[in-house]
């Protein structure tokens, strides 16, 4: 495979001469070759353990709106600072004091509900008493709390205390609570639901991501090493109707879309793949035989952009033209973002083809083109306004996934729960 430029501007002759972002000019070379030096490219370790660090203390008034999920926030920077904090010189130290530890700790547990069942996205969400005993309606006549746990949010915040190295997770969490209240989210074609409505039914939309949520939260709560325990096996979700799920949702192109017969889409194909390595179906015989890898190991490169003369009028008319070079897109004929160099590579990583990526690619344009050089961080494509925690978390997983040489020293990530490999060790030890 060839090395991608950052920037070119092609010749009649069909030679290029090469630019990075900041208009050095790096040569000329013929426009079939695609090989040009990387120039000057740097990963800012220090500015970016601060913009984590940041976002940790205080958010700017841009993410005011995502306050109902603050677990999600709160996740991605603490990933991302989890994943830097892994060199040497910082000692492997988390927080600079274990009281600064116990705080975030105890926060998060302020987002448990009552009932135990998982976390609440924001204690901004507990809502007051609901008293309907006047209603006419016997089905109507409700009295008491509607503080209904939330997957993604429960997701989040075990993510979170496996990250902290919380030893009181056992303690202060309820397995069978937890686990019972994913069981009553899934529905009967095995997809899952977001949480329970007022009357105790699956409430929201329903696709591949809430499935991949819930078998998360099902990995991490070890119930595959439990079975012995009666009670919880009885709470456990249907595995072969999610199966079925998850299969029907592959797509001729060879992707997976959210739901049956949609448009396949990276961050989905990721959960597809992911879903069934955490069920331990994804090397199965039944599922070679059910799914096209070749369609599917294609689609997923495909979405690595590489500017040349067949595709130069749609990249020409895209957001971004030539600098998306090295990029991913989510879906076909789309412009380049950075949270699909992670959702890709993760997903070839899970197939065990993750050479198949062109790294150097992936590098010049997370670390020239969306990389904040100045205050840390990453943002979605180089016409953002500013950078947020899901695409600097995600850039920082997907260059040390690929093994780049400029994060050789940062702690390595488990692909699939997508935490790092310290968190993941963690809960494997704990004792529940």
């Amino acid at each position: 495979m060839v090395s991608l430029p950052c920037s070119l501007k092609v010749a009649k002759d069909n030679t290029a001469k090469i630019y990075d972002r900041n208009g050095k000019y790096h040569g000329k070379k013929q426009y079939n070759e695609g090989t040009i030096d990387d120039g000057e490219l740097k990963f800012h370790l220090k500015k970016h353990l601060n913009y984590f660090r940041m976002l940790l203390n205080f958010l700017p008034n841009a993410f005011q709106s995502n306050d109902p999920i603050k677990m999600s926030v709160i996740y991605f920077n603490l990933i991302g600072l989890d994943l830097c904090k892994g060199v040497e010189e910082y000692n492997n130290k988390l927080f600079k004091t274990k009281k600064e530890r116990s705080i975030i700790i105890d926060f998060i547990y302020k987002h448990l509900v009552e009932s135990g069942e998982g976390f609440r996205g924001s204690v901004n969400l507990k809502l007051p008493l609901v008293d309907r005993s006047n209603e006419m309606n016997e089905s109507l006549k409700i009295v008491g709390n509607y503080d209904p746990a939330n997957l993604s949010q429960t997701y989040f915040a075990l993510c979170i205390l496996l990250t902290l190295r919380d030893e009181s997770m056992s303690q202060r969490i309820d397995r069978f609570q937890i686990l019972s209240y994913l069981k009553r989210c899934q529905l009967p074609n095995g997809s899952f639901k977001p949480l329970l409505d007022i009357y105790g039914k699956p409430f929201g939309e329903n696709d591949l991501r809430y499935c991949l949520i819930a078998c998360s939260i099902r990995k991490i709560l070890q119930i595959d090493k439990i079975y012995e325990i009666e009670e919880l096996k009885k709470v456990d979700i249907n595995i072969e109707n999610l199966y079925e799920y998850v299969l029907s949702c592959t797509n001729y192109e060879g992707g997976f879309g959210g739901e049956p017969f949609d448009e396949p889409q990276a961050g989905l194909t990721f959960c597809g793949i992911a879903i069934l390595k955490l069920i331990n179906k994804l090397d199965s015989k039944e599922t070679n035989s059910r799914i096209n890898y070749h369609k599917l190991v294609k689609w997923l490169c495909q979405r690595q952009i590489w500017y040349n003369k067949y595709n130069k009028q749609e990249l020409d008319e895209g957001d971004n033209g030539i600098y998306d070079n090295g990029g991913f897109n989510g879906r076909t004929n789309k412009a380049s973002d950075t949270c699909y160099a992670f959702w890709c590579s993760a997903s070839l990583k899970l197939l065990k083809l993750e050479k198949l990526i062109n790294v150097k690619g992936v590098e010049l344009y997370l670390l020239n083109e969306t990389q904040d050089e100045i205050l840390g961080g990453f943002m979605k494509n180089r016409k953002s306004d500013y950078c947020d925690p899901l695409h600097s978390c995600l850039a920082v997983a997907a260059l040390k996934l690929l093994d780049s040489e400029y994060v050789r020293e940062l702690k390595d990530i488990d692909e699939s729960l997508v935490i790092s490999k310290d968190a993941l060790n963690f809960m494997e030890q704990l004792k529940w």
